[in-house]
């Protein structure tokens, strides 16, 4: 199971409920772009999750019959004026500062502490679910959530000529129906919940 931590930060003062709301803010944002994207990928689980927002990680996904690409990355939306810039710039600062890997320091075969350094997708993508760990300051849950809710962060799509395409990708005849993929009681479980 995820942990939640603080580090060198303030005191997280979200509870597990706006944390699941936040989380489910975010899977929807990526839904309306792709409702199938995160079913694929197992649920959005820690690594998942990681990718989309971690500027060194993005989803990519592959239409091999036309030998494309599509890249899906939490980003700023465009177009708004520098008040929203600036609160979306914060969000999305504490979103990608909030992801940990930990290693386990190991004495006489026993764990005596766990060290937590950021999580970076390129290295800690096979790290299992005991020793990954959120770590939001303050109001920062609510900031995010509230950033998603306005659209002033979005799931960007691109092509593989870095062209940002609009609507579902790939299209889709229905709309995405909104899914309630986190409660408070599960979304350390369901972070979790990578097949490992």
């Amino acid at each position: 199971m995820v942990r939640r931590i603080n580090i060198d930060q303030g005191l997280d003062l979200a509870s597990d409920s706006e944390l699941a709301r936040m989380l489910n803010e975010l899977c929807w944002t990526i839904d309306q772009r792709n409702p199938l994207l995160l079913i694929q990928n197992g649920n959005p689980h820690f690594h998942v999750i990681a990718a989309f927002v971690l500027p060194d990680s993005e989803i990519a996904i592959v239409n091999t019959e036309h030998a494309t690409m599509k890249f899906f990355k939490i980003q700023i939306s465009r177009n708004l004026n520098q008040y929203q810039t600036t609160r979306a710039q914060h969000a999305l600062q504490a979103l990608r500062t909030a992801f940990f890997a930990g290693q386990a320091v190991v004495e006489q075969g026993m764990v005596v502490s766990i060290t937590y350094t950021p999580y970076d997708s390129n290295n800690h993508s096979t790290v299992g679910s005991d020793l990954l760990a959120l770590g939001f300051a303050g109001e920062n849950v609510m900031a995010i959530r509230r950033a998603f809710e306005r659209r002033e962060l979005y799931c960007e799509v691109t092509d593989d000529h870095g062209n940002v395409l609009q609507g579902m990708i790939p299209p889709q005849p229905n709309s995405a129906t909104r899914r309630q993929y986190f409660t408070g009681r599960n979304a350390m479980q369901v972070l979790g919940s990578m097949a490992e």
